[in-house]
């Protein structure tokens, strides 16, 4: 629509990211500090296509100016969007469009809007509520998550610890087949740790 220098704000990306799996939001909601982010300024008419999977962002406008973009996107239905933006009113399509199109393309759109969906808007605001808490709770999941990770990686130092322990012991059991004195020697201070 208009050029878009590094100054206005343009779209960031993170080269390669769609071959990854981020789960959690930016670091302080600041694309800009993520390592690897870069700017993708823009000329009049330029267009991206990407994957929703690539790590993106925008930097900040510095400008005056806004800045103005157009976006859109295809996806099934039943894919959920993770944008922040949600509209009260579905695309319309007319009956006569939806007729025509294929079962296999009736099942990636959602049904046809005829323009009478008075309640879709209080619906909508209801659903991003909604998916509001499902963040948060998403967000809980995946700290306790690494919580539980922590706790497994560390149950996992111990028991490997307590294993090394049993191997020591058994070598020191078969060294001292061959001298009864040695392994009263090495058993008392095993007895004397043990509780």
């Amino acid at each position: 629509m208009h050029d878009i220098p590094v100054e206005n704000g343009p779209l960031c990306v993170i080269p390669g990211s769609h071959k990854s799996n981020y789960f959690s939001p930016f670091k302080d909601d600041d694309p800009t500090a993520e390592p690897g982010m870069i700017p993708l300024p823009m000329k009049a008419g330029d267009a991206i296509i990407f994957t929703e999977n690539v790590r993106h962002g925008g930097f900040p406008n510095l400008l005056d100016q806004p800045r103005k973009t157009l976006h859109l996107m295809f996806a099934p239905v039943w894919v959920a969007s993770q944008s922040p933006v949600h509209w009260d009113e579905r695309v319309y399509v007319s009956e006569n469009a939806w007729a025509r199109y294929s079962e296999s393309q009736r099942r990636l759109l959602p049904p046809p809007s005829t323009g009478k969906d008075r309640f879709y808007g209080q619906l909508n605001r209801a659903n991003v509520r909604l998916e509001l808490e499902n963040a948060r709770l998403r967000d809980q999941l995946i700290n306790l998550g690494a919580e539980r990770d922590a706790a497994l990686a560390e149950l996992s130092r111990l028991k490997s610890g307590r294993a090394g322990q049993g191997e020591r012991m058994a070598e020191l059991a078969q060294s001292t087949e061959r001298s009864p004195s040695l392994l009263s020697a090495i058993a008392r201070p095993f007895r004397r740790g043990a509780h």
